[in-house]
């Protein structure tokens, strides 16, 4: 069984490339790097393995509820995470563009073996990302 994912969208008035670029500068932002970018499709991946409980500048749980663990503290504060985050640049309509932005997260206890927990996205990340965006495609 998986979790519930949230997909979030924005639209910017602005061309397909300055959104594109915007998205490919945006990781600097998020301090997560590119793992894949593939123009022709309109996807950006940013993926990031931390060993740490802080991503992308903030406490892990800010991100994801990834439950808790057998001390009831949250297992993002201990366990070892896999982000990905996945946005999709598209039309809209008009002189619109839209980004759809998605988080895939999961929890592995350190040194354990076996299936990595999923994690419930909080939403944060992805519109973070969003706002990344318009604040980059302002004129």
């Amino acid at each position: 069984m998986t979790r519930f994912s949230l997909i979030h969208a924005e639209e910017y008035a602005a061309t397909r490339d300055q959104v594109w670029n915007a998205l490919l500068a945006a990781q600097e932002d998020l301090a997560m790097p590119l793992q894949s970018a593939d123009t022709a499709g309109g996807v950006v991946v940013y993926y990031v393995q931390a060993n740490s409980p802080r991503i992308a500048g903030k406490p892990a749980w800010t991100w994801v509820d990834c439950g808790r663990g057998p001390g009831g503290a949250p297992r993002a504060d201990s366990y070892r995470l896999t982000f990905r985050l996945i946005a999709v640049v598209e039309p809209a309509g008009g002189d619109l563009m839209r980004v759809r932005t998605k988080l895939l997260a999961y929890a592995r206890e350190s040194g354990a073996t076996g299936d990595a927990l999923p994690c419930s996205s909080t939403g944060e990340l992805e519109k973070r990302t969003l706002a990344i965006v318009a604040a980059r495609v302002a004129p």
